[in-house]
């Protein structure tokens, strides 16, 4: 049976990533006063949402170290929804202890890719996000849990993801206790179609939770997979500052959709995101101050060789 048709948003959120996501693949970490400036001239652009760091074990994510000072820091901003990545339910109680808004949880579809990224398998990701939602109801907190699906598309070592697998996870994180879904197409892979189909068939696993599109690709080819979760109602969107991003296992991958063209391609649409385009022009230059952002910017702006961006693909770390 076909699904009904859902009408297009008026109403988008739209969470920076860029912080997270984007500064992670940097080869070395930059100054937690630089990220607390991000945030100050993000929050200053009339953004919102934004994903500040990841709490994850010593020495995994060196980049993401200071995430306790930034949180402190960006809990203080009057309803700024800060939102972290946790790779287990330690994380999620030190982001709970820190008051912040929403913990993300990476669950891969692809079990290889989740191992070399976070250390442990969907399964196993399963079960830390049930003990996350139990240590939150037992301490009644507020605070929102995102199960977020990376390789829902594609992994760059096992090619095409069968959507069966993911429409399983997603029905596995509803019932764990997720209060939100991210689907993430982590290698841009994804065509607008594919993205089309496989929105359309989690929305009613959901049993009305949210669903968050979290796109890679360079804005050239991929606004079109974010203007496909649009169309089918999809009203929460990840984007990241300049198109920052990429896997950090696989050097020169695609970087997130780029904040700058989503809230573009928002305003076409007639959807205001409360997004001061010219603040946001001095938060990318702002950025662009750092050398090491200033380099991944170039990374960004360069397209990748053609080869580079197909699979089976010969490099990386997993």
């Amino acid at each position: 049976m076909q699904a009904a048709p859902v009408s297009a948003p008026q109403q988008v959120v739209v969470r920076e990533v860029g912080l997270r996501d984007g500064l992670q693949v940097l080869a070395r970490p930059v100054p937690t006063a630089f990220k607390c400036d991000w945030i100050l001239l993000a929050y200053a652009a009339g953004l919102r949402h934004i994903d500040v760091g990841t709490y994850a074990a010593p020495g995994r994510l060196p980049q993401m170290a200071d995430t306790p000072e930034v949180v402190a820091f960006a809990t203080t901003l009057p309803d700024l929804q800060v939102c972290v990545q946790v790779h287990d339910a330690e994380g999620a109680a030190r982001a709970f202890d820190a008051g912040v808004a929403m913990v993300t949880l990476p669950i891969s579809a692809s079990d290889r890719y989740g191992q070399a990224s976070v250390g442990r398998n969907a399964a196993q990701m399963l079960q830390e996000l049930a003990q996350i939602s139990t240590l939150r109801d037992e301490r009644a907190m507020a605070t929102q849990i995102e199960a977020g699906i990376s390789t829902a598309f594609s992994c760059m070592r096992l090619g095409h993801m069968a959507p069966e697998v993911v429409l399983g996870l997603v029905r596995e994180s509803v019932q764990r206790g997720a209060d939100q879904i991210g689907l993430g197409d982590t290698f841009g892979h994804a065509t607008p179609e594919a993205v089309r189909e496989l929105f359309q068939r989690a929305r009613p696993l959901t049993n009305g939770r949210t669903l968050n599109a979290h796109l890679h690709g360079d804005d050239s080819g991929h606004l079109a997979t974010v203007e496909a979760t649009l169309d089918v109602g999809v009203t929460h969107v990840d984007a990241s500052l300049a198109g920052m991003g990429g896997s950090r296992l696989v050097p020169g991958t695609h970087g997130n959709v780029s904040l700058e063209a989503v809230a573009e391609l928002l305003q076409r649409r007639g959807v205001d995101v409360g997004v001061d385009r010219r603040t946001l022009a001095e938060l990318r230059r702002f950025a662009g101050v750092n050398p090491d952002a200033l380099a991944l910017f170039g990374a960004m702006g360069r397209a990748a060789e053609e080869a580079r961006r197909r699979y089976p693909f010969d490099l990386g770390t997993y």
